[in-house]
């Protein structure tokens, strides 16, 4: 590559003065491009570099920050949907589509992850229905539907599934199912380790006659045949006692005990009643609506109750004018005596307008709420805390009776009480 400039020197010595400024021009201007091109060169990939570090270190710091949200302890509702999650979701898909020996059941599976969740919380009273429990569930609180006629409750501790009330002349009640009885198994099937809900649907979904094995206090194993019905809750019961006072006892807070309410206080006003005890000894509860309507026909106007919810936020139920009785109040309550029917002695307690009588009650100062979803499945868990007019919050500790009485199997020292207290004599 060298030899032909040397050669043209030698051919044409002539010329070689006039194109050495040309190619010295050439090769300085050569020399300035690629010096120009270097630099530039350069300046390009040290923009290129900054730039990839950059890029680079924000990824680390968004993998940073992403570890140490996933290895919080606190994450969150944010951890049921994370990639973690989702991962281990689909790494579970995979083993038991290549491994599971057993037929799987995709609404099951779906519904006991759900049902998980709500076990996640750690609230005792959180709960996942499925569409057809919800339903159910939603039913029960209206006080009419199709079933056996009974309240039954879960203890959260065991698992225990037993019969808490059993309404008149409702098909469990011709049965002879009894309070304190424990379910054992529905139409052959166990029920033992089911939830409630899942417990009442199956009991439900029973065609014709069918068997329920309970188990009793000094009987053992009894088995009883009975039929599902539409049975309307008769959730309040009420009879005259001597010297004009009445007896009321109402066993939930439904939408229907609003109406018994005001139906029984009526016939007990029109027998002459002038004092009356209220016995809400095992009663589990109910709507918040409900107690709070008839708490508005008992109580001078003013605060029922107070609900606070986890932002803070105060919501206040307050009774209005227009009692419909204002006559002297005794409360019968025990252990058993839980939520709604808490409010209500609380709130005649704090009120001043009654005695409350008998043993410490349940001590449940928590509201839920069910929200319906899209699919028409739903979940339900706590929401708020709630409050006695004076500010109590009887959670995990009950409210305390003005006139503690033990109760007995012999006598029904708790009324005897009330009627002392009222100033009868026992009967």
């Amino acid at each position: 590559m060298t030899d032909l400039p040397e050669q043209e020197k030698e051919q044409q010595p002539e010329k070689q003065d006039e194109r050495k400024p040309d190619r010295e021009e050439i090769l300085e201007e050569i020399r300035e491009r690629k010096s120009s091109s270097f630099w530039k060169g350069v300046l390009a990939g040290s923009l290129c570099m900054l730039l990839f570090c950059g890029v680079y270190l924000l990824i680390l710091v968004g993998i940073s920050r992403q570890n140490s949200r996933n290895s919080s302890e606190n994450r969150g509702a944010e951890a049921l949907t994370d990639s973690d999650t989702l991962k281990k979701l689909s790494e579970i898909e995979g083993l038991l589509n290549s491994y599971y020996l057993g037929e799987m059941e995709g609404e099951e599976l779906t519904a006991y992850l759900f049902r998980g969740i709500a076990a996640g919380l750690g609230d005792a009273y959180a709960r996942y229905y499925t569409k057809e429990e919800l339903n159910s569930a939603l039913d029960d609180t209206k006080g009419a539907y199709y079933g056996i006629g009974a309240t039954l409750s879960q203890d959260t501790a065991t698992g225990e599934i037993r019969a808490v009330q059993i309404y008149e002349n409702s098909p469990a009640d011709k049965a002879g199912l009894q309070p304190g009885d424990l379910l054992l198994s529905c139409a052959g099937e166990s029920l033992e380790g089911m939830e409630l809900s899942q417990a009442v649907e199956r009991i439900k979904s029973q065609e014709g006659e069918f068997l329920l094995v309970v188990s009793r206090e000094d009987a053992g194993e009894v088995t009883l045949t009975m039929q599902c019905e539409n049975v309307e809750k008769v959730t309040v019961h009420t009879r005259m006692l001597e010297a004009e006072i009445g007896y009321m006892e109402i066993l939930e807070f439904d939408r229907v005990t609003v109406e018994q309410f005001r139906e029984g206080l009526s016939e007990l006003q029109e027998q002459g009643m002038k004092k009356l005890v209220v016995d809400l000894r095992d009663n589990p509860g109910g709507l918040l609506e409900s107690v709070c309507e008839i708490l508005d026909d008992l109580l001078p106007e003013g605060l029922i109750v107070y609900t606070q919810d986890k932002s803070g936020d105060r919501v206040d139920y307050t009774s209005q004018e227009g009692r419909l009785f204002e006559g002297e109040l005794a409360v019968l309550v025990n252990e058993n005596t839980a939520s709604a029917a808490e409010i209500f002695a609380g709130a005649v307690q704090d009120h001043g307008i009654g005695k409350v009588i008998g043993t410490q009650t349940y001590g449940k100062g928590l509201v839920q709420k069910t929200f319906t979803l899209s699919d028409g499945s739903g979940i339900k868990f706590t929401t708020e805390n709630y409050f006695t007019p004076l500010g109590n919050n009887i959670n995990g500790t009950g409210i305390t009776p003005d006139l503690p009485v033990e109760e007995t199997k012999k006598e029904d020292a708790v009324l005897d009480a009330a009627l002392s207290v009222l100033g009868e004599e026992p009967l």
